[in-house]
Order: C-alpha cells, then structure tokens, then sequence
C-alpha cells in the first residue's frame, strides 16, 4: 500500500545533535524529503529537533535515540463522510508532534513535554494491561468505556498520558497476544495547534505505535498502522474511527491523499497539491463544547445520518436487491458490525438521475412518533439512535441531511479526477457546496438553492443537502476570506466551532488573511490564529 522512505536511524545523541547542528546532506536531504523542499520549514524543524535530542541528553544522559515525527492532518473534501464509506481527501500537515526516545532496559514507558506546564509522566505497561478475558472488539470497547467512567470519577480522564497508553496496551493484549513490549524513555513537543480539529490527539497516538515499532522491532505493516491506531485511541474512551490516523500515516509531500476507510481500508492513489494555491487555516476563537449543547447536536445529526440510511436501505433493497446482496456477501467479512449498504456504495452504483429519485423519496421531516411509524420493524434501531440526544423541536430533516451525505460522498469521490485534471475552479465550488450544507446563517439565494432543493439539473456534487454543523462565526469568516478573493471555503473538521479552511492563490494569501483579521478576529475581539497548511510526508521514524 505504501513504500516506506529510507529512514536514519538510531544515532549517540551528542552525534545528533552535530549533524541538527549542520550542515549535514543527510539529515539536510531526509528532511527536505519530508517537507517537501520547504528549506524553511526545514530549518525551523531542525531547530525544533535540535532542542529536543538536547533536553533528551539532559535529562536521561547520553545514548542511542531516535528521532520520530506524527503531523496534523485536515480534509480538504468530504469532510463529514468518513463514516459513511466515502473516500475522503486528506492532507498531512506541516505541523506535527515530534519526539527523541531511547529504548528502555524494561517495560517503562518515561515520557516528558517540552512544555513545562504538561510535565513529566511513567507508567509499566504489563500494569495497564486487560485481564485476560478481554477479547475481540466488543471485548475492547467495553473494557476500555469502563476505564474511562472510572477516569471521569477520579478525575484523571483528561491527563495526556492515557492517549499513550492505549497504544502499548493494545498491541500487546490484543494484537500480539500478550507479548511483553520494551518500553522508552523519551521527549516530545508538538507545533499542532490543540483544539482545533487537526487531530493533535490522534498524532501522538500513531507517534506512539510508531516509536514502539522501532524499539521493539516489531515490522508493523504501515496498512495496519489506521486500524491499530483507530482502536487504541478508544483507550480514552472516544470511538472514532481510523480516518485521522491512515491521514496521519499515508500523507505525502505536496499530495492530497485520496483515502477510505470504512467500511474498510482503501488507498485510492494520491493528487498533486494545486500549483501556485495554498490552504489557509483560520481559527474561530470558540471551541465546540461537546459536554454541552454541542454534543447533543453533533449526536443529533449523527443520529440523523442513521435514520436516513434506514430510508436509504429500504429503497435499495426494493429497487436494487441484486446489488445490496452482493455488497452484504462481499462485506461479510468484516463482520456482523459492519453495515453492508453505505452511501458511498449508493453514489457508486445509480446515476445521478436515481439518486435524486431517491432523495425525493424521503421525508423532508419526521418527528419520532413519526418515524416509528414509518419505519416498521426498526423500532430497536431507531430508539438507539435517540437515546443518544433530545428531540429536535422541528423533528429530523431526514431529506437534507441524506442530501449533504450524498453530495458529501459524491465529493469525496470526484475530488481526484477533478484535481487529477487541473480543475481548481470545479474544486473549490465543491467546497464552497459544502460548506453550504453547514451553514446556519441565512444563506444567499445560489446558497438556498443548494440547501433545500433537489435539482436533477444540477450535479450532485454541487448540491448541499442541510447538515447544519457550521457557527454563524465560522459562517462569517468563510463570507469574508471568499469576498477576499479565496476561491473556495469550508468548515473544517466536525463543526460546532474550531477552524475554517480558505483556499487562495499564493499571491492573495496576506489580503485573505488581511481582511479576516480586519473584518472577524478585530470586531469578534478574537487574538487572529491562523496557518498557512502545505503537505508533507506522513508519520514514521525520520
């Protein structure tokens, strides 16, 4: 699936630290390799590591280290869609968590931030393990939710630690059939800006596997880095997925990877990054809250995906029965766990013509009584759904949320032939469509059109759908970096607040950032926060 880069290798860190002193060709050369000729990223990264192979001498003395790096990552298109079996567009970001380790002579895990205000942290990996009895997924995602009640009642569930130690213990336990792993003792820092949906947390979690890979010779295949990575990060008790982490791991210089990862693992190929543009990452300044109010819309609109699959299973099974047995066969597999009919699937068997016959074919709302009622012999899966947040006052926009997906996933699959053919106009209205389908301030009448109608006229990539994650903030920012001369904008990441994504020719990058300081950050009172993203090579030891 991907060819490993030659990597340096464990060198004495006083040796490190003069070849990061330079100039060194290798070191020079790995690294320009990595950031994709950036000769000034590369020297603000060789300082970075420099400062890092010194403070490990420091603190643990002089010996063999390693160097290893995880970045960032954000999805250009089809951002919603990982879940619904949608290839999905990635980039792996200049910013990255980077670390200098030593193998340990024993199972301690030693592991220190260069941010003072994180500290220190050690823990034994054979006394974070399972009991024996913890076996399969189900087993995993049960014993790991209870650990992580028991964290919010002491107190401890947000500590940083247990995004590490999920790794080791899952390997071990539930991989490598309790195989005792060597440890490590090392220090990291990370230039990915926390809390802003570029998946810092999943970073250092691949970082991690990817460390203990090399202490431990282990030869892990980089195809299996996703779902290792995806599992263990339910150690902290989220259930994600493994999308964050294969973008983390396959990302390379100056490409958008073209990826899936659900139902399973597929890498569809790579696209030059467009000549002569770059992506500007801005901040909102409000973060999304999902113990709060944030959390219950996010549920609820997760919730509504489902139930617009319900729909979306039974016109199928009626008017396509052949295929959905095919794809049920062929998906068996996988397991019982694992839908056999995702919306990607539907984009990939109907022309467009069915689809919106389809989307038609749903309602625009529906309360529960309403759905109950519709949805004979759903009631378990329905009320399962519901659980998970209140009843929206107007009931469930079944039809517009099925829209977004749809459009989300149609997206995420023409994403590689539209850039393949240098169409970056195609391209960024596909992202201005969907941000259209987040938006929650009034829209303009192009946008409306969009939103709430169908029109068989119009490509369904270009349509919207009501999916309703953005922030009238967010929604403001996108406005401006567009009026600004950005040609496509977006909501990034899940929505609810964090970050928003412009994409502009190189030579209109500072009037963009320009008015978004002049127009947002100065009226919202909100310190500007922003990056300009350029792809690099994915994670692994350097």
């Amino acid at each position: 699936m991907s060819t490993a880069p030659k990597t340096i290798g464990p060198m004495g860190s006083g040796q490190w630290e003069e070849e990061l002193s330079g100039p060194s060709e290798r070191v020079e050369g790995r690294l320009l390799e990595i950031f994709n000729g950036d000769a000034e990223r590369v020297r603000e990264r060789t300082e970075g590591y420099l400062r890092l192979v010194r403070s490990h001498r420091e603190r643990y003395g002089d010996g063999q280290v390693r160097l290893a790096r995880a970045p960032g990552r954000i999805v250009t298109m089809a951002r919603h869609a990982d879940h619904r079996g949608s290839y999905c567009n990635p980039i792996a970001l200049d910013r990255e968590i980077a670390i200098c380790v030593a193998d340990s002579d024993d199972d301690e895990v030693r592991l220190a931030d260069l941010n003072p205000s994180f500290g220190e942290r050690v823990f034994r990996i054979g006394e974070e393990m399972p009991p024996g009895d913890v076996r399969g997924a189900a087993g995993w995602l049960e014993w790991t939710g209870d650990l992580a009640k028991a964290r919010a009642g002491a107190g401890t569930a947000t500590d940083w630690i247990n995004k590490v130690k999920g790794v080791p213990v899952y390997l071990s336990h539930m991989v490598l059939e309790r195989r005792p792993l060597t440890g490590f003792r090392g220090v990291f820092e990370g230039s990915i800006p926390p809390r802003a949906g570029l998946s810092s947390s999943s970073a250092l979690v691949v970082l991690t596997l990817d460390v203990l890979d090399a202490v431990n010779s282990l030869g892990i295949p980089a195809e299996a880095v996703p779902g290792y990575t995806g599992a263990a990060e339910w150690y902290v008790g989220t259930r994600g997925g493994c999308g964050d982490q294969a973008a983390i791991k396959f990302g390379r210089p100056g490409m958008i990877t073209h990826i899936k990862s659900s139902p399973e693992l597929v890498l569809g190929g790579y696209m030059k990054w467009p000549a002569g543009y770059d992506l500007i990452i801005f901040h909102s300044g409000h973060e999304a809250d999902k113990t709060g109010s944030a959390g219950n819309k996010f549920n609820e609109k997760t919730a509504t995906y489902e139930v617009a699959d319900i729909f979306i299973r039974r016109w199928m099974e009626e008017r396509r029965p052949e295929d959905v047995r095919k794809l049920a066969e062929s998906r068996a597999r996988l397991g019982p766990e694992v839908k056999a009919l995702h919306e990607a699937d539907v984009i990939e068997i109907l022309p467009e013509a069915e689809v919106f016959e389809l989307l038609k074919s749903i309602p625009e709302r529906a309360t529960r009584a309403e759905l109950l009622a519709t949805l004979a012999g759903c009631t378990a899966e329905l009320e399962a759904q519901f659980s998970t947040h209140r009843e929206p006052e107007r009931g469930y926009p079944v039809r517009g949320v099925a829209a977004f997906g749809l459009s989300e996933c149609s997206r995420g699959r023409e994403a590689k032939s539209v850039l393949d053919a240098g169409d970056i106009a195609r391209f960024a209205r596909m992202m201005n469509s969907s941000h259209d389908g987040d938006r929650v301030s009034e829209p303009g009448d192009g946008a409306k059109a969009r939103k709430f109608t169908i029109d068989a006229a119009v490509p369904l990539a270009e349509h919207s759908g009501d999916y309703d994650c953005s922030t009238p903030e967010i929604d403001r920012m996108v406005d401006v970096a567009l009026e600004a001369g950005a040609v496509g904008a977006q909501l990034s990441g899940a929505g609810l607040g964090g970050c928003m994504m412009a994409l502009a020719e190189a030579g209109k990058v500072q009037s963009v950032v320009d008015a978004v300081v002049y127009k947002y950050y100065e009226p919202e009172k909100v310190e500007p926060n922003w990056l300009v993203a350029r792809p690099v090579a994915g994670s692994g030891v350097i």
